[in-house]
Protein backbone atom coordinates (compact mmCIF):
# COMPACT_ATOMS: atom_id res chain seq x y z
CA UNK A 1 0.00 0.00 0.00
CA UNK A 2 3.12 2.79 0.81
CA UNK A 3 4.75 1.79 -1.90
CA UNK A 4 1.62 2.38 -4.78
CA UNK A 5 0.87 5.57 -2.24
CA UNK A 6 4.69 6.49 -3.31
CA UNK A 7 4.25 5.85 -7.05
CA UNK A 8 1.07 7.79 -7.52
CA UNK A 9 2.59 10.38 -5.37
CA UNK A 10 6.01 10.72 -7.74
CA UNK A 11 3.75 9.95 -11.28
CA UNK A 12 1.84 13.53 -9.87
CA UNK A 13 4.38 15.35 -9.26
CA UNK A 14 5.89 14.46 -12.50
CA UNK A 15 2.79 15.03 -14.69
CA UNK A 16 2.62 18.53 -12.63
CA UNK A 17 5.82 19.35 -13.60
CA UNK A 18 5.60 18.23 -17.57
CA UNK A 19 2.61 20.62 -18.03
CA UNK A 20 3.95 23.73 -15.53
CA UNK A 21 4.18 26.99 -17.34
CA UNK A 22 5.43 29.93 -16.14
CA UNK A 23 4.09 33.89 -17.65
CA UNK A 24 6.42 36.48 -17.88
CA UNK A 25 5.39 40.03 -18.19
CA UNK A 26 8.09 42.02 -21.04
CA UNK A 27 8.83 45.97 -20.22
CA UNK A 28 10.79 46.24 -22.85
CA UNK A 29 12.03 45.40 -26.38
CA UNK A 30 15.58 45.31 -28.19
CA UNK A 31 15.97 44.44 -32.20
CA UNK A 32 18.86 43.81 -33.65
CA UNK A 33 20.40 43.26 -37.41
CA UNK A 34 23.09 40.61 -37.96
CA UNK A 35 25.52 42.45 -39.88
CA UNK A 36 28.25 40.00 -40.24
CA UNK A 37 29.53 38.67 -36.98
CA UNK A 38 28.56 41.73 -35.52
CA UNK A 39 25.00 43.23 -34.43
CA UNK A 40 23.52 46.48 -34.60
CA UNK A 41 20.96 47.35 -32.33
CA UNK A 42 18.37 50.24 -32.04
CA UNK A 43 16.84 51.47 -29.67
CA UNK A 44 15.02 49.73 -26.45
CA UNK A 45 11.29 50.54 -27.03
CA UNK A 46 8.96 49.78 -23.74
CA UNK A 47 6.63 46.88 -24.30
CA UNK A 48 4.14 45.37 -22.67
CA UNK A 49 3.82 41.64 -23.79
CA UNK A 50 2.96 38.37 -22.01
CA UNK A 51 4.93 35.66 -22.96
CA UNK A 52 4.05 31.84 -22.00
CA UNK A 53 7.45 29.55 -21.23
CA UNK A 54 6.22 25.78 -21.47
CA UNK A 55 8.61 22.69 -21.83
CA UNK A 56 8.87 22.86 -25.24
CA UNK A 57 6.82 25.60 -26.47
CA UNK A 58 7.26 29.55 -25.99
CA UNK A 59 3.77 31.82 -27.08
CA UNK A 60 4.70 35.59 -27.26
CA UNK A 61 1.48 37.45 -27.01
CA UNK A 62 2.56 40.36 -29.23
CA UNK A 63 0.72 42.18 -31.93
CA UNK A 64 1.33 39.55 -34.09
CA UNK A 65 1.23 35.81 -31.84
CA UNK A 66 4.96 34.53 -31.69
CA UNK A 67 5.03 30.40 -31.05
CA UNK A 68 8.14 28.53 -30.82
CA UNK A 69 8.81 24.97 -30.95
CA UNK A 70 11.89 23.64 -29.05
CA UNK A 71 13.73 20.93 -30.97
CA UNK A 72 16.69 20.41 -28.87
CA UNK A 73 18.78 22.72 -26.65
CA UNK A 74 21.97 23.67 -28.17
CA UNK A 75 23.54 24.91 -25.49
CA UNK A 76 23.23 25.61 -22.06
CA UNK A 77 25.10 27.88 -19.26
CA UNK A 78 25.36 28.19 -15.27
CA UNK A 79 22.64 31.22 -16.32
CA UNK A 80 21.50 30.44 -19.75
CA UNK A 81 19.83 28.07 -22.12
CA UNK A 82 19.69 28.16 -25.79
CA UNK A 83 16.88 26.16 -28.33
CA UNK A 84 17.06 25.38 -31.66
CA UNK A 85 13.47 26.00 -32.79
CA UNK A 86 10.99 25.81 -35.24
CA UNK A 87 7.86 28.62 -35.53
CA UNK A 88 4.55 28.65 -37.22
CA UNK A 89 5.91 28.84 -40.51
CA UNK A 90 8.65 25.76 -40.30
CA UNK A 91 11.50 28.12 -40.17
CA UNK A 92 14.27 27.78 -37.61
CA UNK A 93 15.42 30.34 -34.87
CA UNK A 94 17.17 30.08 -32.10
CA UNK A 95 15.47 31.16 -28.59
CA UNK A 96 17.72 31.87 -25.86
CA UNK A 97 16.69 32.63 -21.99
CA UNK A 98 19.09 34.15 -19.91
CA UNK A 99 18.53 36.59 -16.59
CA UNK A 100 21.35 38.77 -15.47
CA UNK A 101 23.16 38.12 -11.90
CA UNK A 102 23.03 41.56 -10.71
CA UNK A 103 19.49 42.06 -11.04
CA UNK A 104 17.80 39.16 -9.96
CA UNK A 105 13.92 38.44 -11.21
CA UNK A 106 14.81 39.91 -14.28
CA UNK A 107 14.51 37.55 -17.50
CA UNK A 108 16.17 37.80 -20.78
CA UNK A 109 14.04 35.92 -23.62
CA UNK A 110 15.54 36.51 -27.18
CA UNK A 111 15.42 35.22 -30.52
CA UNK A 112 17.15 34.87 -32.79
CA UNK A 113 16.91 34.28 -36.81
CA UNK A 114 19.90 34.75 -39.62
CA UNK A 115 19.12 38.27 -40.18
CA UNK A 116 17.38 39.79 -36.98
CA UNK A 117 17.33 38.94 -33.17
CA UNK A 118 15.34 41.09 -30.95
CA UNK A 119 15.04 40.64 -26.77
CA UNK A 120 12.22 41.04 -24.41
CA UNK A 121 13.30 42.15 -20.87
CA UNK A 122 10.96 40.53 -18.53
CA UNK A 123 9.76 39.26 -15.12
CA UNK A 124 8.13 36.58 -14.11
CA UNK A 125 4.34 37.24 -13.23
Amino acid sequence: MVKKLITLSLLLISTITAWSQSYFRASEMTLGTHVGSNIVWEETEKSSVLIKVEEKKITIYSKTRQVYRGIKIINRGENFVKWLCLDDDAKKCHVIITHLEDQPGIVLLGVSYDDLIWFYTTEQE
